[in-house]
């Protein structure tokens, strides 16, 4: 950050360090709570889902999670994708191409799955390392790892334990990878 601009003000890498990383930090983690969230909120075409079968089961879901109730979004996308963030208010994103290549309950552990990346936090974590690593490179020093597969693994297992089976996680990946290789 500052510190590339206002190099040659430090002599000692020590202090470089010690104005460039918090800076990094700071910039990084606004950026992942809120102006990264926002932009995307605005600048994709989407509805809100206010009622029916997925609301329902999104709000009884939150309070089964004892967490606040997102907001649900269908984006137009045939692809089948869906994922979440988490700032001030927690939104979920699910394409209309998810609803047409999944079953109910398919659907039902994808949505689990995503609330369970907002009960972690874990968006803005995955966004706020990411904007680390950009910004400084001080951060390899520091081995801050946030590994995906052990996030998406946590998410998976809340899903599991709430659906009681591991059935419809794994046929729901299944037929978006099947998806995803036709495509390609």
């Amino acid at each position: 950050g500052c510190g590339v601009v206002c190099g040659s003000c430090y002599t000692n890498i020590f202090q470089l360090m010690s104005i460039a990383l918090p800076t990094t930090l700071l910039i990084s983690t606004v950026a992942g709570f809120v102006i990264i969230p926002t932009v995307f909120v605005y600048s994709n075409r989407k509805r809100e889902i206010k009622e029916g079968k997925v609301y329902e089961f999104v709000r009884k879901a939150s309070k089964d999670l004892r967490m606040g109730q997102p907001k649900v979004y269908a984006i137009d996308k045939s692809k089948p994708v869906a994922f979440s963030f988490r700032n001030f208010k927690s939104a979920m994103f699910l394409s209309v191409g998810l609803f047409d290549v999944l079953k109910w309950k398919e659907i039902q552990a994808v949505i689990l799955h995503e609330m369970a990346h907002i009960k972690q936090k874990s968006s803005a974590l995955k966004l706020s390392t990411f904007f680390l690593r950009i910004f400084s490179p001080f951060s390899i020093l520091l081995r801050f790892h946030h590994t995906k597969k052990e996030e998406e693994m946590k998410a998976d297992k809340l899903a599991i334990k709430l659906q009681g089976t591991d059935k419809y996680i794994n046929s729901a990946r299944k037929k978006i990878v099947e998806f995803e290789n036709y495509g390609n």
